[in-house]
């Protein structure tokens, strides 16, 4: 019971990363390719708050001790590094704005 369980836990955070990890991807790809600065800075907020998700869900593969554990310290630091760049760009879109 406990094995098929941890195969259910492990599918449904996989899943959310998988999710918000590709949200980031296409919406820092429509950034690149945005027609306004309107359009880019939405494009970045959707990109800051879908790094920050997965982020998150890194973060719960730790807690719950699921997944490869000698991987998640280091796809922790990068998406916290990944998290960091698109909160510094969109910050810096938002004062050239104001």
């Amino acid at each position: 019971m406990k094995s098929s369980m941890s195969f259910s836990v492990t599918k449904t955070l996989s899943n959310q990363l998988c999710d918000a990890a590709s949200s980031v991807a296409s919406n820092w790809r429509a950034f690149c390719r945005s027609r306004s600065e309107n359009e880019r800075f939405a494009k970045i907020c959707i990109v800051t708050e879908e790094a920050d998700e997965s982020q998150f869900w890194i973060e719960m593969f730790i807690q719950l001790e699921y997944g490869k554990k000698e991987l998640l310290p280091a796809l922790h630091a990068e998406s916290t590094e990944i998290s960091k760049v698109m909160t510094s760009i969109k910050d810096s879109h938002y004062r050239t704005k104001v």
